[in-house]
């Protein structure tokens, strides 16, 4: 199926849909199958891509997505009004109209067979446009990075690749590298809110607290419910 997308790609406008069928694995979720299949849609299309939701599904898990770079989806600022706080300015990155929408989802095919997973892809992206990251490197080294990302350190890879491409410097690895590894955690330009939201996906497992704070200070308290459950013991 991910050939059959990647052929979709010769399109300015990607409108793909695509289910396949995998056997049931005690130990993956079907929200990790979700992030594992948005992880290879990334790989494969190399466009970015942010949650936007996780709409309640009674026999598997969805998520809704956008393009990092869809500029209709783009966040209006939230500065903080405390009397001390310091504003900074936040680099942007590149935006473009591209109507962006994909939709991964893994459930059971028939609460009669627990043993076999159906996945579906749907993909909606209205143009072709450059991805977040330093497009001079050419696709093979990309690929390279896509497919170490989440086992590898960019000062491990710096080697290797240079020994296959001698012309990428160190900081364009790192560099590439950073940008991509953000997929995987950043969901705002800003830390906090950034983390916040990060924390929110995992709330199955971790708590947020509130916390007391002086103007000008901003702080983010959380912990493992795991932790929390022992504690209250």
């Amino acid at each position: 199926m991910f050939q059959a997308l990647k052929k979709a790609l010769h399109k300015n406008h990607i409108s793909f849909h695509g289910e396949y069928t995998m056997p049931t694995d005690p130990f993956l979720s079907d929200r990790e199958r979700v992030k594992l299949v948005a992880n290879e849609i990334w790989k494969v299309t190399g466009y970015r891509f942010t949650v936007n939701n996780h709409p309640k599904m009674i026999m598997g898990h969805k998520t809704r997505y956008w393009c990092c770079q869809d500029s209709q989806r783009k966040k209006a600022p939230k500065p903080s009004q405390g009397e001390n706080v310091v504003h900074r300015d936040y680099v942007g990155m590149e935006r473009f109209p591209c109507k962006s929408r994909l939709t991964v989802t893994s459930k059971l095919i028939s609460t009669l067979d627990p043993n076999e997973k159906l996945i579906t892809i749907k993909l909606d992206h209205c143009i072709s446009h450059v991805h977040y990251y330093d497009v001079s490197l050419k696709d093979d080294v990309l690929q390279i990075l896509r497919d170490n990302l989440l086992w590898s350190t960019p000062s491990s890879l710096v080697p290797k690749i240079q020994e296959l491409h001698p012309e990428a410097t160190a900081k364009q690895i790192h560099s590439a590298w950073t940008v991509m590894s953000e997929e995987l955690w950043k969901k705002d330009p800003k830390q906090l809110p950034s983390a916040k939201l990060l924390l929110e996906e995992y709330s199955e497992e971790v708590d947020v607290f509130e916390a007391t704070m002086d103007d000008g200070v901003e702080m983010l308290a959380w912990g493992p419910k795991q932790v929390v459950n022992v504690t209250k013991r």
